[in-house]
């Protein structure tokens, strides 16, 4: 409705990121203030892809494609989003493909199915069947436009539709590393918002020589940047950048064929569109794809609970075994392993007394543990201020006193650790007692 009324989308599209930065910068200031402290130039760099790939350069490839070909074609070519994150994911060691375990047979085969649903849902029509309409026709008043492309464009429209999808996956793949550095999910959102408008208004500037179309006034145009800014931007952001951190960018992109569903069903209601035989059978694909890879990966998360991984956040604590620590260990007191986005590491409380010893990459510092102070709760502080990550003290409890449980098996009450309810079963250990 917006093309049709004459407005320039690349112009829109810079108006969409700012909005979207407009929305999503207080809650930075509010709930993530301390995550400026941790920006650095990888992070930054990181951002700046983001904000290409998942922003102007995605939008402007869109829009491209849809001036070239038809709307049916470039959402086919976004149908291959969850088969290029996956090949992405698989080569950049991201996602392990476990062909030979039934999950990752199910991670496969849900992904194919959801993109074959996709297909047939777009491409195969079928008989009508029936439609939800509530009578609100809101196409009633646009006009109808056709493209007349120039000969051979409609293979370039077609590329152009094969690369938003690419942009798409490297958006996915891209933050899923930035928030292994960066783990605060406001922040990406916003960084990526700045890094987009920035980057759409320099492309803008250079392409949009009618200045009127800069101009917002109480119309269609600005109700259309601002709900794209807030809603499909400012709030996606937030959301993906969660759950990209929290599950991985394949996790994310399965949901993308779900997405031709709602439409399917929603045009039925207020464009007056019928449902038909070709959207069922897509719609049951890709519903049927999404709970085989659901089912895969919390099989794969039910593993590594049977491996004693103890999750807090994005870090993850797992119980280590005194065999494997240096004989000529100096730090002693007590030791465990820790995850930090499947990068393992050893964690070791730098103090100079106790049964154990350990070294790693990461150490607390000497003198971390203030006089009379819990361990577990200077534990705590320097995993947050080293990771940004506020971890749970059961967590630390548990991750020692399997270390401790692992040698000798004593109970955890005889290890001297204080629990974080105060109570212990030996000795509180505390700086003034080492």
């Amino acid at each position: 409705m917006v093309a049709n009324d004459g407005s320039s989308l690349s112009v829109l599209i810079v108006y969409r990121f700012v909005f979207s930065t407009a929305f999503t910068v207080p809650f930075v200031f509010f709930f993530e203030r301390k995550s400026v402290q941790n920006l650095t130039g990888k992070v930054l760099f990181q951002a700046f892809l983001c904000g290409l790939f998942g922003g102007s350069l995605q939008q402007n490839l869109y829009i491209k494609s849809l001036a070239l070909v038809s709307a049916t074609y470039t959402i086919t070519m976004l149908n291959l989003i969850p088969a290029i994150t996956y090949v992405l994911a698989v080569s950049l060691r991201m996602e392990k493909p476990n062909l030979g375990t039934p999950a990752g047979k199910a991670k496969l085969m849900g992904t194919l199915s959801g993109i074959g649903g996709a297909m047939i849902l777009t491409l195969y029509e079928g008989k009508r069947l029936f439609n939800l309409s509530l009578h609100i026709d809101l196409l009633q008043n646009a006009t109808s436009t056709t493209h007349h492309s120039p000969a051979g464009s409609h293979v370039w429209g077609l590329m152009l539709a094969l690369g938003t999808a690419l942009s798409f996956s490297l958006w996915f793949i891209t933050q899923s590393k930035m928030s292994q550095n960066f783990p605060w999910h406001y922040s990406i959102a916003a960084l990526t918002s700045i890094m987009g408008a920035i980057q759409s208004f320099i492309y803008a500037i250079c392409t949009e020589r009618d200045w009127s179309q800069w101009k917002l006034d109480w119309n269609l145009r600005l109700l259309t940047a601002a709900s794209a800014g807030i809603l499909a931007s400012g709030v996606c952001f937030v959301l993906l950048a969660w759950c990209v951190g929290m599950k991985g960018p394949l996790y994310v992109s399965a949901f993308n064929p779900l997405m031709l569903v709602l439409v399917a069903f929603i045009s039925s209601f207020v464009l007056n569109e019928y449902i038909t035989v070709g959207s069922l059978i897509g719609a049951a694909l890709i519903v049927c794809g999404y709970y085989m890879l659901l089912w895969g990966k919390s099989k794969e998360a039910r593993k590594m609970d049977n491996m004693n991984v103890i999750a807090s956040e994005n870090v993850y604590w797992i119980p280590d075994t005194p065999d494997s620590i240096p004989a000529n260990a100096s730090h002693r007191v007590g030791v465990g392993a820790f995850v930090v986005n499947n990068k393992r590491e050893v964690l070791v409380v730098q103090e100079t007394s106790g049964r154990f010893g350990g070294t790693g990459v990461w150490k607390m510092p000497t003198g971390a543990v203030n006089e009379g102070e819990d361990i577990c709760d200077a534990v705590i502080r320097e995993v947050k201020e080293e990771t940004g990550v506020e971890t749970k003290a059961h967590m630390v409890l548990v991750a020692f006193s399997s270390s401790l449980n692992s040698q000798d098996s004593c109970s955890f009450a005889g290890t001297g650790i204080q629990t974080c309810d105060g109570s212990n079963g030996g000795d509180n250990l505390s700086a003034s007692s080492l």
